[in-house]
């Protein structure tokens, strides 16, 4: 049985995923709704070739015993260290924009880095935001890097 974050006045949140019955669709607005194809959004493995989260003694994973997915929320991008000397490099020119600039650090950023600079913004930018994303219990556990290669790996194959 999934269970949920949110079920009140027709919105609903699941954070697990237990069973093809829970894609069915209701009517409701779903909050990061589990994906319609029933597929582990790191590896691409289908829900029928999952085994469930069981008690392992990790409280994380104890939370999901039972579950075939979960909902997670990783960062956008991955760590991008080249970006982040950039954005650092922006910054020390913050004082030379006009201070009535609606987006001063993100203009400076684009004009003082090299040609990168629109690459190196929104690698930035990705890794510093937040999106869900329903995962297995071998994908779960994975670190940032682990995760984004993984990922990786799986819309390759795509």
């Amino acid at each position: 049985m999934a269970t949920k974050i949110i079920d009140n006045n027709g919105i609903v949140s699941f954070d697990s995923i237990s069973s093809e019955e829970d894609f069915k669709l209701r009517p409701r607005i779903s909050i990061n709704p589990p994906p319609a194809n029933g597929r582990c959004e790191c590896c691409g493995r289908h829900i029928s070739e999952l085994e469930p989260f069981n008690s392992s003694g990790d409280s994380f994973l104890d939370d999901f015993k039972g579950a075939l997915l979960v909902k997670m929320f990783r960062p956008m991008g991955p760590y991008d260290e080249e970006s982040e000397r950039a954005w650092n490099e922006a910054e020390k020119h913050l004082d030379d924009v006009n201070p009535k600039d609606e987006h001063p650090l993100e203009r400076v950023f684009i004009k003082c880095v090299n040609e990168k600079g629109e690459i190196f913004y929104f690698s930035g930018k990705a890794s510093c935001k937040l999106a869900s994303s329903w995962e297995c219990c071998d994908c779960a556990i994975l670190d940032r890097a682990e995760y984004f290669e993984k990922l990786r790996e799986y819309h390759l194959k795509q």
